[in-house]
């Protein structure tokens, strides 16, 4: 669909999908060997952005997002189309699974809390939930409490028993569940209700308009409100302006992420994690108390080292964060996902968000 929005029928012919159905297969089967090729050999990079408390910007944890390399013979206009590619030929399983490696070991060396997007399509499958759980059972980061997931909605969520099953597990893992860019889909009041979140990301398009008053900000305080009734941290991205910070701040958001507070960075708390790194407590939902950890084993935030604020970008380029995370479109002012000179996160799957 991008190839012929871009290029139309030629485009199409060009790329070798000009004859039909049985055309479409055979590109597909070739595409798909050579993406599993490249996901099995790395072929990609994570890049890290800070999110930071909007208390004191102090940095809290990094997401992990998505840069992919080019693939020979292999097309693709950004992490976005990337990650969308993908899911249309079946991958996310074997993408998201990659990403987790990656995202753990750069946590355990840096000694900083990562957190890794999952498909909508992983979250939906058991037997991805079982290789997972394999990885994070045996993994430093994990043990040392580094580690969070977030569920991205690239993908309807059908199967929601299953989906409940993996949030679930995770959390019996110790690690922190996050539902990514709520407010964004028409499904999110229902996946709020039937999963157990630790985090909900509010979603980047509402942040602009909140420091203004008015509808934007009703509608930010609403989301904020049934966040905080269903026990989950808040936090919001595209975060760009300090107006915007103070006004998420007053209505109650606990941490953003955005170019405001630092761009993505090749390694976690590259050069801003304070000599005290986290020792794995991460979130406590709502309505806990401090060291009741009988559910999950999640503690209180207060628990954790606090690093010093990234530093803000030097200026703004209106391209939001293109490194948040992965079910963004990559757009110059998204994340890949993320601000306003800041592309925003890449889905880390949103490793490639």
């Amino acid at each position: 669909m991008n190839v012929f929005a871009r290029h139309g029928a030629a485009g199409l012919a060009e790329a070798g999908l000009g004859g039909g159905l049985a055309g479409y297969m055979r590109w597909a089967g070739t595409r798909a060997s050579s993406l599993r090729r490249a996901i099995r050999g790395g072929h990609f990079s994570l890049m890290f952005q800070p999110i930071v408390a909007l208390a004191d910007g102090a940095t809290h944890h990094f997401e992990a997002l998505i840069r992919p390399k080019p693939i020979p013979d292999f097309p693709f206009a950004g992490p976005q189309e990337f990650v969308m590619l993908v899911e249309a030929l079946g991958l996310a399983d074997e993408l998201d699974l990659a990403v987790a490696r990656v995202a753990c070991d750069a946590a355990t060396r840096a000694g900083a809390s990562v957190a890794f997007n999952l498909s909508g399509q992983s979250v939906q499958s058991a037997p991805f939930l079982a290789r997972l759980t394999d990885l994070l059972r045996s993994h430093p980061a994990r043990e040392m409490g580094l580690i969070m997931v977030e569920m991205t909605e690239t993908a309807e969520i059908d199967d929601l028993e299953q989906a409940s099953s993996t949030a679930k597990a995770l959390r019996a893992l110790g690690v922190p569940f996050c539902l990514d860019d709520f407010g964004a889909g028409a499904a999110d009041m229902r996946l709020l209700r039937a999963l157990t979140a630790d985090i909900v990301k509010l979603d980047g398009s509402y942040v602009p308009g909140v420091a203004l008053g008015g509808r934007e900000r009703a509608f930010v305080a609403g989301m904020v409100e049934i966040a905080r009734a269903a026990g989950a941290a808040i936090v919001a991205e595209r975060v760009e302006t300090k107006a915007e910070s103070e006004a998420l701040r007053e209505l109650g958001v606990e941490y953003g992420q955005g170019w405001l507070f630092g761009r993505p960075v090749p390694h976690p708390g590259a050069g801003r994690v304070a000599a005290n790194a986290p020792t794995g407590k991460i979130f406590r939902r709502a309505g806990e108390k401090a060291g009741d950890e009988s559910s999950t084993g999640l503690v209180s935030t207060t628990d954790w080292p606090t690093s010093v604020a990234a530093p803000r970008p030097s200026s703004r380029l209106h391209a939001r964060q293109e490194d948040q995370h992965l079910n963004r479109p990559d757009r110059p002012e998204a994340r890949i996902e993320g601000g306003a000179e800041n592309p925003g996160p890449i889905n880390n799957r949103s490793p490639m968000s």
